[in-house]
């Protein structure tokens, strides 16, 4: 029979793992079930990894799944952070989280008065020796050019733009 002990550390790292969100909590306790109830400490070993996931890059915890929901969740508006210059202008929004709840809250406000929504994604976050103005710049450049057509439709419209 295993050890007591050498299951409560494992029981007890896959309650970790939980805590940390990397394990959801019904497959927590399906392997806690299995642990108690190994013959041993091989057994017990294996059934505490299968919550994990082996590959050639290294070690990686088993993947969650997205929760499908049928609610958004609303934003409220930061009045503290949120100005304004000049009401004749054109509004834009900074939405600050990620992009696919933000795209839900924009539909509800501006759906059919939209057209072109430009999501900026994070360029080579962390590494010092890229330069990201050339990449902002190719961009911007080869944006700017389909765009020109759309360009009155795009000055009555309010500019969106989402940071990831």
């Amino acid at each position: 029979m295993l050890k007591e002990t050498s299951k409560q550390e494992l029981i007890g790292d896959l309650q970790r793992r939980v805590q940390d969100k990397i394990l959801e909590p019904t497959n927590f306790e399906l392997l806690k079930k299995l642990i108690e109830k190994a013959d041993t400490l091989d057994e017990a070993i294996m059934i505490a990894e299968l919550g994990t996931t082996y590959k050639r890059t290294g070690f990686h915890f088993d993947k969650r799944l997205e929760k499908m929901s049928d609610t958004i969740k609303y934003f409220k508006k930061n009045t503290q952070l949120s100005f304004t210059t000049d009401e004749n202008k054109l509004h834009h929004k900074l939405i600050i989280g990620d992009n696919y709840p933000a795209l839900l809250n924009l539909l509800i406000e501006y759906k059919g008065a939209v057209d072109v929504i430009y999501i900026d994604p994070p360029y080579n976050t962390g590494n010092p020796s890229y330069t990201r103005m050339i990449s902002k710049t190719l961009l911007r450049n080869t944006v700017r050019l389909p765009a020109r057509p759309c360009a009155p439709t795009l000055k009555r419209l309010d500019a969106i733009t989402l940071t990831g």
